[in-house]
């Protein structure tokens, strides 16, 4: 469903892309992971479409495993016009969009069907809406994941085995927030935490299994999964306002 809302969006991109000067148009997007995530296979798709359509007229830079910084970082420069475009997680656009949070709380989807008909219904064009007062357009949502915990400590089977674990979190208050409340020391940090991991400097994380295994996460000593699916986690494609409306009508 996301790549069709996607398809679509590229479409009107190109008809704006097309009435452009001949000068070539730069984009750049800052995704903060590696090549084997589908936050930069989703980037690497909207380059191909773009660069074929118009060739030498737009080039697309994909500028992945967080060379431009966070995700914070990223949208804040997206926001001050030096990056273009990004594919991130909502959870630190809370801190620009804090209506995003709703797709934050725990157990609100009970499956992906559930979360593509509201990301794809009214509710997410609602919320898209929310991200131009920020100097954002969110072009599209797509899915990341049901996040799931893992640790290097101990199995976790009630929430009772999660007190006293370091956990990291996105840099959200409402993760933070949730990891808390059931009596785990929760650590905002920026991704990559392969090293972080590896070093003992915090016990855990939660991600989708999809992010886990592409991070390795395994061989960082995170040898205990548990399937919580406690938040649904999206993504967000996501440009700068002010660069879509300096484009040529």
């Amino acid at each position: 469903m996301r790549f069709r809302m996607m398809a679509i969006l590229i479409g009107l991109c190109l008809a704006v892309f097309a009435g452009s000067a001949a000068a070539k148009t730069q984009i750049n997007i800052g995704i903060v992971v590696n090549p084997d995530f589908v936050h930069v296979k989703a980037a690497n798709w909207f380059k191909q479409s773009v660069e074929k359509a118009l060739p030498g007229k737009v080039s697309v830079v994909v500028h992945h495993s967080a060379v431009l910084g966070s995700e914070t970082q990223v949208l804040q420069q997206i926001q001050l016009g030096t990056t273009q475009m990004s594919v991130c997680t909502t959870g630190p656009v809370e801190a620009f969009v804090p209506e995003i949070k709703a797709l934050e709380m725990p157990f609100v989807f009970p499956s992906y069907e559930a979360a593509d008909k509201v990301l794809d219904g009214p509710v997410g064009q609602d919320l898209a809406r929310m991200f131009e007062k920020s100097g954002f357009v969110a072009l599209a949502f797509l899915d990341n994941g049901f996040r799931n915990l893992t640790n290097s400590k101990r199995p976790v089977k009630t929430p009772e085995d999660v007190k006293g674990l370091k956990i990291r979190t996105m840099e959200a208050p409402t993760h933070l927030a949730i990891w808390r409340a059931i009596g785990a020391n929760p650590t905002p940090m920026a991704w990559p935490i392969f090293t972080q991991l590896q070093q003992g400097v915090i016990d855990g994380q939660e991600n989708p299994t999809a992010v886990i295994h592409a991070a390795k996460l395994i061989e960082a000593g995170q040898k205990y999964l548990t399937l919580t699916r406690h938040v649904y986690s999206a993504l967000v494609f996501v440009a700068s306002k002010a660069f879509l409306d300096g484009l040529s009508a």
